[in-house]
């Protein structure tokens, strides 16, 4: 998926006044149309081409929507495209599903005026509904409107007769709202990575959490840190909606996606083939570009890599992937500071397609692709979120990445030149006999270091000739001990 270049959300709740007028609110429709007005502007300084405005639940619902509509067309010179509720929820599926491909659960989106729930699996969409359930249209939450409006949430709920697909499997909730309540806790469990997309809580402790924050009183609700003002009124409505959704539905676990709506009208528009991509390796992909040293091709990379780690399985191998295409990132940082600089910037990178596990083994791999280690300040509580065995893996990979691109000085040719062979119990490292310059003190080092890791004697020798072998790998070379 491409990067944002540029992100600025304005909160103009067009339909606050829906359920007492049937009306866009007046001081939302100014809001809205100052906000556009500017980014309107600001899209035709870039020189954007193709600009896709949609409008949702609160235009489509109220009396004055059409009117609001044709003001914004006439004014700006733009066409508003009015999503229907079934669109709408396909649409955000599809943000979702680009940035979860292997998504099987159900979509959530709760928006001012609506909640669309969609299943989702194998890539695409089955059922789907719009129901009339954001917190714009249920009013206040106050302790004595609390039960009728749990009665009405189920009433709408049960209306749905395939909810029970939702039974454990993943609920991915979207939407500003439900962004905040993942935001808040967060803040409230003092969670060691600050990216709300894919953030996951279990099935008893989100709901111990939405019981908490929907029913204590507004006191209560101000003293939640990570929320904003604007969100603060239907923080209680949204986490009473989501408790309910929970409770009739069972899921397995409740994941959090930054990709909606918009992202899925983006997703729209891609070829078949940018749609099959894999998010994660394009996202790196664009970032690397922007920010490599020399061309260095990933493919090259990983090879060397898996030489030394064989025995990994696909979900690691994917890993290597992205940190081989992000090899080479912290190159410009300032020495001493490079390996934090780095960890840091690749464990908050925008990118998709990755649960903060993976988010966290890939920066700690890079960590270890810098300094060899992980004994740095930032990298003790972001390594807590993955598993002894996933660390020791990730420190391997980083190892490995570390004496490659020493060797090669960050040179694609020249690694692309030098074979790393596994074996049963030692790993050699082919060389041509032309490139014998290569070695030294830090590539000494660096194989000692890798050697302990894996627990295995590596071999650093040239080849005779430009057929390698085995055996003759192993003559006169250089060896780094296991142990």
């Amino acid at each position: 998926m491409p990067i944002p270049i540029f992100n600025e959300k304005a909160v103009c709740a067009l339909g606050s006044e829906l359920k007492e007028t049937g009306r866009l609110s007046e001081t939302g429709r100014v809001s809205a149309m100052v906000n556009i007005a500017r980014f309107t502007e600001i899209a035709r300084e870039m020189a954007v081409t193709d600009l896709h405005v949609v409008a949702t639940a609160a235009v489509r619902e109220t009396t004055n929507g059409p009117e609001f509509v044709e003001e914004l067309e006439r004014r700006y010179g733009l066409k508003v495209r009015v999503l229907s509720g079934d669109e709408e929820a396909v649409m955000s599926a599809h943000g979702v599903i680009s940035a979860f491909p292997d998504a099987d659960g159900v979509v959530g989106d709760l928006g001012g005026g609506s909640l669309e729930l969609v299943d989702v699996r194998d890539g695409g969409v089955s059922r789907f509904n719009s129901l009339p359930l954001g917190p714009l249209r249920l009013g206040a939450l106050t302790p004595d409107r609390r039960e009728g409006l749990e009665a009405r949430i189920d009433a709408e709920l049960r209306k749905l007769d395939w909810l029970e697909r939702l039974q454990g499997r993943p609920l991915f909730a979207v939407g500003g709202a439900w962004r905040s309540l993942a935001r808040a806790h967060m803040i409230d469990s003092s969670y060691p990575l600050q990216v709300i997309h894919g953030y996951e809580l279990g099935f008893d402790p989100a709901l111990e959490y939405l019981d908490r924050v929907s029913g204590s009183s507004g006191g209560k609700r101000q003293r939640i840190k990570g929320v904003s003002k604007r969100r603060f009124d239907s923080l209680g409505l949204a986490a009473l909606v989501l408790t309910r959704l929970m409770k009739l539905g069972q899921p397995s676990q409740l994941r959090f996606s930054a990709f909606g709506l918009r992202e899925g009208c983006l997703f729209d528009q891609l070829p078949a083939a940018e749609k099959a991509s894999d998010p994660l390796l394009a996202s790196c992909s664009v970032i690397a570009g922007k920010t490599g040293r020399f061309p260095l091709a990933p493919d090259v990379v990983e090879r060397w890599i898996r030489g030394f780690l064989p025995h990994l399985d696909e979900r690691e191998n994917r890993l290597i992937a992205a940190v081989s295409i992000l090899a080479d990132i912290g190159w410009s940082e300032h020495p001493q500071y490079r390996g934090e600089q780095a960890f840091l910037k690749v464990l908050r990178l925008p990118v998709v397609g990755i649960g903060h596990e993976d988010r966290a083994f890939v920066a700690l791999a890079i960590l270890a692709r810098y300094q060899g280690n992980f004994k740095i300040p930032a990298a003790v509580a972001v390594s807590t979120l993955v598993p002894e065995e996933r660390r020791r893996d990730a420190l391997r990979v980083g190892l490995a990445l570390r004496l490659g691109l020493t060797l090669c000085g960050g040179v694609e040719r020249l690694l692309s030149n030098i074979k790393v062979i596994p074996n049963h119990d030692w790993v050699s490292i082919a060389y041509p006999k032309s490139m014998a310059a290569l070695h030294g003190e830090v590539i000494g080092r660096r194989i000692e270091e890798l050697a302990r890791a894996i627990d295995m004697p590596i071999v650093l020798a040239p080849r005779p000739d430009d057929e390698y072998s085995d055996n003759a790998a192993v003559e006169d070379g250089v060896r780094g001990k296991s142990a």
